[in-house]
């Protein structure tokens, strides 16, 4: 796991992840930098944006890259709204919950903001003290119907962090497989979520639409119940060649 001490050096180490700690509370996520560096992204898809952390660690290596970010919780996306205005006018936050159809959706908000999902928390869950908070109405939508292909800039990377919605959200992706080289998303090895997919699901999923596993970082062992979460790096089994 990251280290907090090591994170907090590395946020004050570079202007704009210190700017984004101080002036709007968003810790830029930069316990996945190595693998944004390796993916050098021109777009980034954020599904699961949460504040911006994701997409501020991106920001970070690359400056000049176009970012989509999806987020349904409104305090959330506030916060996220309120940073990308004063970033960058190539940020666009889109306030859906990304899905394989679109709709209407209740959407758990836990006592623990960043666990919330379209799912109920499973046992283990519950066990830790993660617990509903409320349930509110969310807009669901597929990925497909909120970017067009010719909007997609090359290499492309695809993050998705929904705390047990991952292949719904993948369901969703449509022709845009086409234009997604990369995918990094948050996988679990047990279930943390009513009936959500887990790992196998995921892997044969993306397999059979031309993806491969490059590896996996950020893994997670608990102490009871053994491997539970690690973040997953695809891409396409024919990769996008750069200039």
């Amino acid at each position: 796991m990251f280290h907090k001490l090591e994170k907090l050096m590395r946020l004050f180490g570079r202007a704009s992840l210190a700017r984004g700690l101080l002036a709007f509370g968003i810790p830029g996520a930069v316990e996945h930098s190595s693998v944004i560096a390796f993916v050098r992204p021109r777009h980034l898809i954020d599904v699961g944006a949460n504040k911006g952390q994701f997409a501020l660690a991106t920001l970070a290596i690359n400056p000049t890259i176009v970012i989509d970010c999806f987020e349904p919780v409104p305090a959330s996306a506030t916060k996220l709204e309120k940073w990308a205005k004063a970033t960058s006018s190539q940020i666009r936050v889109h306030r859906v919950a990304l899905a394989k159809e679109k709709g209407t959706a209740q959407f758990h908000v836990t006592t623990r903001e960043d666990s919330s999902s379209l799912f109920p928390p499973a046992s283990p869950q519950l066990e830790i003290g993660v617990s509903v908070k409320e349930t509110i109405v969310v807009e669901t939508d597929r990925l497909d119907h909120k970017i067009e292909m010719h909007e997609v800039l090359r290499p492309s990377l695809l993050k998705i962090d929904v705390q047990g919605g991952e292949l719904n959200v993948l369901r969703g992706i449509g022709d845009l497989c086409n234009v997604i080289d990369y995918i990094y998303l948050e996988v679990s090895f047990v279930e943390l979520y009513e009936s959500q997919p887990l790992f196998s699901d995921i892997d044969a999923f993306l397999t059979s639409c031309g993806y491969k596993l490059l590896g996996m970082s950020n893994a997670y062992v608990d102490k009871k119940i053994g491997p539970t979460q690690a973040d997953a790096l695809y891409g396409r089994v024919e990769p996008f060649m750069r200039d």
